[in-house]
């Protein structure tokens, strides 16, 4: 209701007007033990307390959680008559059952003001608090995703430096095993990967082997049974495909070898390639003899 011009306005009722105020506020006596005079109604709906239970007790009474450090806090604004912040805390305040119930973690940045008459003399104590739970909520998530990105970040740098140490272990016993052919398959069994031991076992460079099938090392009859095609399902269903069979260098001439097919699965379980091993079971002396028979054609 608004005052007529004719009205005289009544004194400011400032119990009221600081009650009222939207902060958390205590006012406190710079006393010994700093005697609660006053609180705000949103310190008193906050903390869920009652004036009553409040009003003339000690503040470290009231906060005894913080009783050493919120006195020494306050020991400081009465020495130096200035405010003082107090360190960040944390309280497990109850959550009013029309909320649900139970308790939640809040945390609280408190400050000590003086409050003093003309002649800068103390008068009063402000201990206000302010609700910061949401930005430490907020920085504690900022930090908590920095951390999983570090983690990420080292992760992912163990494992491509396990992946080129893997690839440098293999490429150095590939390399020097030279009666064995390692290599690569896809899915469909086309050469995808070719290293040093099988360009020196079967014949063929990379450039001249990658992409063409495997069945380019089978005999022509092995090809006519549709044999290459038929070891990679076995070893698809098997987990393997192991066999000692004869097979061919580029220059078409043949050597006893063992095969062995192992497949290679995704998550889903399917067959993403294959590895494939080609050990010469031939003594030099025997290769040389079969490439002479081959190009005789015996």
């Amino acid at each position: 209701m608004l005052l007529s011009q004719k009205e005289k306005p009544c004194p400011p009722d400032f119990s009221a007007l600081f009650e009222a105020m939207p902060g958390m506020y205590l006012v406190l006596l710079p006393c010994n033990d700093f005697t609660v005079i006053a609180a705000s109604d949103s310190y008193i709906k906050n903390t869920q307390s009652k004036r009553t239970h409040i009003i003339g007790k000690s503040v470290t009474d009231v906060l005894p959680d913080h009783k050493e450090r919120l006195n020494e806090s306050l020991q400081r604004v009465i020495t130096y008559g200035k405010p003082h912040a107090m360190e960040l805390q944390k309280h497990t305040m109850p959550v009013p059952a029309t909320e649900g119930g139970g308790a939640e973690i809040r945390y609280y940045e408190p400050m000590n003001i003086p409050v003093c008459d003309k002649n800068q003399k103390i008068m009063y104590v402000m201990h206000r608090v302010t609700d910061v739970t949401d930005k430490v909520l907020f920085k504690e998530k900022q930090m908590q995703q920095l951390e999983w990105s570090k983690r990420l970040e080292t992760t992912e740098k163990q494992q491509m430096r396990s992946i080129r140490d893997g690839e440098t272990l293999f490429r150095h016993l590939t390399r020097n095993l030279l009666n064995y052919a390692i290599f690569m398959l896809d899915e469909d069994g086309s050469i995808v990967s070719w290293n040093e031991g099988a360009e020196k076992l079967m014949g063929y460079t990379a450039e001249e082997i990658v992409g063409k099938h495997v069945a380019v090392f089978y005999m022509d009859e092995e090809i006519g049974n549709d044999d290459p095609r038929d070891n990679l399902k076995v070893a698809a269903a098997n987990g393997h495909y192991q066999a000692e069979r004869w097979r061919l260098h580029k220059d078409r001439s043949r050597f006893r070898a063992k095969v062995i097919l192992t497949p290679l699965f995704n998550t889903a379980g399917k067959v993403t390639g294959y590895t494939s091993i080609i050990q010469s079971l031939s003594k030099p002396d025997q290769y040389e003899t079969n490439r002479s028979l081959s190009t005789l054609n015996i």
